[in-house]
């Protein structure tokens, strides 16, 4: 075999090695992340609890205490969240509006799409957020 097949067949390895790679990274990343998501605050405080328990390697009164720290926490975020989500969608629903006047009219129709499937999402995400509550 000449020295540039050698050469050939080393660096398809190596860059199929690099594709699956990171095909595989993403696909795991992926689920793992979505998954979590889409369990909402729960899942979060577990995945949280899992890397301090592990970094700082609490004890169980520890786990414990920080635990309802962490929900406490939650809480405190998801209710300024709740006060600050109309002014922030306000702001949102400006930056469209802007945004479509530098569009034509088609691409004010695709948009008006676009924004509307994140809309149906935020609405979805908050819905089971309030459900896992």
């Amino acid at each position: 075999m000449t020295k540039w097949k050698v050469w050939l067949i080393i660096a398809t390895v190596l860059a199929s090695g690099i594709v699956i790679g990171s095909v595989g990274t993403q696909f795991y990343f992926k689920h793992t992340f979505r998954g979590i998501l889409h369990q909402g605050p729960v899942a979060v405080r577990k995945v949280i609890m899992k890397k301090l328990t592990a970094e700082l390697n609490l004890t169980k009164d520890q786990q414990e205490e920080v635990q309802d720290i962490l929900e406490e926490t939650q809480f405190q975020l998801q209710q300024l969240r709740t006060r600050y989500h109309p002014e922030m969608e306000e702001i949102i629903n400006d930056g469209v509006a802007t945004m479509k006047t530098r569009l034509t009219a088609e691409q004010q129709k695709k948009l008006d799409a676009l924004y509307e499937k994140v809309k149906m999402r935020w609405r979805l995400k908050r819905s089971m957020r309030e459900n896992l509550k």
